[in-house]
C-alpha cells in the first residue's frame, strides 16, 4: 500500500511517517481539521478533508464528532 498521500497545493506529500511523527512530538492527540491545516500548511478545505478521510481509512485517526479527530 502507498506511504505518501499527495496534494495538488502546493505540490505537498504527507507520508504516514511524517504524519504520524509530527503529531507525536507535538504531542496531539485530540485535534480538528483547522489545527491540521495550520500544522501542516494547508489552506484549502477539501484538500484537509480528504487527507483526514485517508487516515481514518487507514486507521491512523479515529473521527469523533464532526471535524473532531483522535490520533489513535
Amino acid at each position: 500500500m502507498y506511504n505518501n498521500i499527495h496534494y495538488m497545493e502546493s505540490d505537498k506529500r504527507i507520508s504516514k511517517t511524517y504524519f504520524i511523527k509530527t503529531l507525536q512530538e507535538k504531542n496531539i492527540n485530540l485535534f480538528d481539521i483547522v489545527q491540521i491545516g495550520n500544522l501542516f500548511a494547508l489552506k484549502n478545505e477539501n484538500t484537509l478533508r480528504h487527507l483526514l478521510r485517508r487516515l481514518k481509512k487507514r486507521e491512523i485517526i479515529i473521527g469523533l464528532t464532526r471535524g473532531k479527530y483522535l490520533f489513535a
